[in-house]
């Protein structure tokens, strides 16, 4: 369910928000952090949906995975694909069932990890529950307010999920606010959303690649529609 880190490893730790078939902007923002061997990248969830190539990104991310110590959160858009009937982005067999790499790929997906200095979640940690870290619920989908928990001891919240402008998000980082938000929505493509950030963790480092994908997946009323009919 979850993965603690137990040590802080001294390479390069970086944090990437939410990609959503943002191929080319993912594939751009990696060759812009210079991943070196002993690097570790940490994603946030929310592979797949609004973008033009989500099946592309998750072959990337495996194809990265070979070379590079990647770890991958589980997203809503995860979640919500695996309860899907349908296929669109080709990852299922005829019998409807994930083709292996893609299986182990989605098996692999952690709700949270827990590292020296921070705690890495995509949506949030419910700290009123009694068990926080068995509440899948708000840690795929819900945005918790930061709260004071003895668990916390010290540890920042990096997090996807809920969109926030690129200043938002610039400021928590300079700020070293507590809970730091990674989702910058880049698929809107304006002067406020626009960008894939990722966070190097040892330096509190904010890196971001501005969007370089096609179009958005709209219906005829101007909404952003997922494969199975799902809004924003």
């Amino acid at each position: 369910m979850g993965l603690k880190f137990r040590e802080r490893n001294m390479s390069r730790r970086f944090v990437i928000g939410d990609v959503h078939g943002n191929y080319q902007t993912l594939k751009s923002l990696i060759g812009k952090l210079g991943i070196l061997p002993d690097d570790q990248l940490f994603f946030l969830g929310d592979y797949i949906n609004k973008g033009p190539e989500s099946k592309k990104v998750i072959d990337y991310i495996i194809e990265l995975a070979n070379d590079t110590n990647v770890t991958c959160l589980k997203g809503n858009h995860e979640q919500m694909y695996e309860e899907l009937k349908g296929d669109p982005y080709s990852l299922k067999g005829k019998d409807g069932l994930f083709e292996l790499k893609y299986r182990r790929f989605w098996d692999g997906l952690k709700y949270y990890v827990e590292l020296e200095d921070a705690f890495l979640v995509h949506a949030s940690i419910n700290f009123k529950a009694k068990e926080p870290f068995q509440d899948i619920t708000s840690m795929l989908w819900k945005a918790h307010r930061s709260m004071y928990n003895p668990i916390l001891a010290g540890k920042r919240i990096i997090r996807g999920h809920s969109t926030k402008t690129i200043t938002e998000i610039t400021e928590s980082v300079k700020n070293k606010e507590q809970v730091i938000a990674l989702d910058n929505a880049a698929e809107r493509n304006n002067q406020f959303y626009r960008y894939l950030c990722a966070l190097e963790l040892n330096n509190l480092e904010l890196i971001v690649e501005e969007w370089q994908d096609g179009l958005v997946q709209i219906d005829q009323y101007g909404h952003e529609l997922y494969p199975n009919g799902y809004y924003k």
